[in-house]
């Protein structure tokens, strides 16, 4: 539900476009190292974590919809670092692993601060989060891009990773109704054996 939808075109097209220019100058035999993943990736988990556990520990007016949010948020950030661990792994695909972090980082911050419009009392101190996640959907990958060595891509993978932020999205929601489902139903067959006794 609030990772299933797309950022703006003009924002993704503007990454592609630093990316693809970024490494089109020079074509270096440069790969991606772990260091260079390990900083985007802590920021993008310290950064939802802030936006997230003051909501979680103290009161809220929608505490349904904030552990909604909390539980895919958790799912989303899960799926990026298996996703980005993956592709780097590759040694394929081993240099797209920061570009895919950069969309997914967008994707992530971009859905944040679109919830947090949406519902005003989605989390607490919501007047401060907004604007700060609005600005590390941009932040966050324009940082990645300068800090990313100069690299050797293919348009045709690049493209294809326009679009993972939603497939992640998709998949985080369809695991997060799995697990209510698993939960309400669990929850049912207690309630019903305690009142069996």
């Amino acid at each position: 539900m609030y990772y299933s939808q797309s950022p703006p075109w003009v924002l993704k097209v503007a990454m592609l476009v630093l990316s693809l220019m970024r490494t089109s100058s020079v074509h270096m035999s440069h790969t991606v190292s772990r260091r260079d993943l390990a900083l985007p990736l802590a920021l993008t988990f310290c950064l939802a974590g802030t936006v997230l556990l003051p909501s979680l520990c103290y009161s809220v007016r929608q505490r349904a919809a904030t552990t909604t949010l909390a539980v895919q948020t958790i799912l989303m950030l899960s799926l990026t670092t298996a996703l980005v661990s993956t592709i780097h792994g590759s040694p394929q695909l081993g240099n797209y692993s920061s570009l895919a972090m950069q969309f997914l980082s967008c994707h992530i911050f971009y859905s944040l601060s679109r919830a947090l419009s949406i519902d005003k009392h989605l989390v607490l101190f919501h007047t401060h989060f907004m604007p700060l996640t609005a600005v590390a959907a941009v932040a966050l990958p324009c940082f990645m891009s300068m800090m990313t060595p100069q690299l050797e891509i293919h348009v045709v993978p690049v493209v294809s990773l326009i679009f993972v932020g939603e497939v992640l999205g998709l998949l985080a929601l369809l695991l997060s109704s799995v697990i209510k489902v698993l939960g309400d139903q669990y929850e049912y067959t207690l309630t019903w054996s305690l009142h069996r006794t």
